[in-house]
């Protein structure tokens, strides 16, 4: 089972056409924000990507990726990680609740990359990566960056965390699903119409094989 932790702070019947199989080099490119950026891994633009994609055109991310689940299960190391993740329940509340959700979502902004959100993203999945903890808690790491320095401006950031996937496409989708998570924090954070900024950070995780963490923000001027 893959696990999944958010966290969010606040402050101040579908009809699909013919050509809805795949994603087309400009719906691509449109989402793709951070694929130029030098210093960041293929795995933490992809989990931009995808976060981008189910924004920018939800009902089609419905059915190219929920609808035709293809998860990547099997572990990358055999010897220190002999099992393999269970898939996704098709049958599940969580997956039938985010069918309906993703059929009546109004297409978003995409969120931009932001040096600053991966910095503080990053340094947790390194942290955890070395002591093999879960969660938010944040040791040595800053919290989700904000830039203090302007008086005028107000924030809003969320958090989620994920453990077990090897692909930007199975995290997001996974978190968008949310299962056996209630308050289904991940996939309120993912299509949080506030946030405009993330920053994504991957990283070995002794137990479960990998961490990945992705921080947003939102700001409010005065």
């Amino acid at each position: 089972m893959r696990f999944l932790i958010s966290f969010l702070i606040l402050f101040p019947v579908v009809i699909f056409g013919q050509n809805q199989s795949k994603w087309t080099t400009i719906e691509i490119g449109e989402a793709d924000v951070a694929r130029s950026i030098n210093g960041i891994s293929d795995f933490e633009k992809d989990v931009i990507l995808y976060h981008n994609l189910v924004r920018l055109y939800p009902i089609k991310y419905l059915q190219v990726e929920i609808l035709n689940l293809n998860e990547d299960l099997e572990t990358k190391d055999k010897i220190k990680f002999p099992n393999s993740w269970r898939g996704t329940d098709i049958n599940s509340d969580y997956y039938k609740s985010l069918i309906s959700t993703l059929s009546s979502q109004k297409p978003l902004p995409k969120l931009i990359f932001d040096y600053g959100l991966r910095s503080t993203a990053k340094c947790l999945a390194k942290e955890q990566s070395l002591n093999g903890n879960i969660g938010h808690n944040r040791i040595n790491c800053p919290q989700i960056y904000l830039n203090t320095s302007n008086k005028n401006i107000g924030y809003g950031t969320g958090e989620n965390c994920g453990y077990g996937n090897y692909n930007g496409k199975d995290l997001v989708n996974s978190l968008l699903i949310d299962q056996d998570v209630p308050s289904l924090g991940h996939r309120n954070n993912i299509l949080n119409s506030k946030f405009t900024k993330i920053g994504a950070g991957t990283d070995f995780h002794p137990k479960y094989e990998t961490v990945i963490v992705v921080d947003y923000l939102y700001e409010v001027y005065y």
